[in-house]
């Protein structure tokens, strides 16, 4: 018989072991998240606390795993924000890059600096024959 009989697998009847590998998982998972940046170090510690009694017999062993992972990327975009005819503060993402200039999605629908689609706004208007028009004069 080994004089200290101590595996980390089998103390608290595995739940040593099985903090550990639910740890280690999580590590794992951040390690593999593209959000993060890849090369960031991750860190596991497990502490083992020892708290004997007064006659230094019975012992108390207490673990505890802590985690340093890589926090996650950081992700920018452009607002545009002013004050509206009533006076209040108004704030919405800028899509097209620059205030006022439409673009093209990737559906080919083109939307306004905000990312409205233009026909929204407009509204399904029919077209006017100007030509038509002056005929009749």
């Amino acid at each position: 018989m080994e004089k200290i009989d101590l595996k980390l697998s089998n103390l608290a009847s595995g739940g040593v072991q099985e903090n550990f590998d639910m740890e280690v998982k999580k590590l794992l998972e951040n390690i593999q998240d593209p959000n993060t940046e890849a090369e960031k170090p991750r860190k596991l510690v497990l502490t083992l606390t020892i708290v004997p009694d007064g006659s230094r017999e019975v012992l108390k062993l207490d673990s505890q795993i802590k985690l340093t992972m890589a926090p996650t990327k950081s992700v920018t975009t452009n607002l545009i924000s002013g004050v509206n005819a009533n006076g209040e503060v108004e704030a919405t993402e800028l899509k097209s890059g620059v205030p006022g200039q439409m673009f093209f999605d990737e559906d080919a629908q083109l939307r306004t600096d905000t990312g409205t689609p233009v026909e929204e706004i407009e509204g399904n208007k029919s077209v006017i024959d100007l030509q038509q028009k002056s005929k009749k004069a």
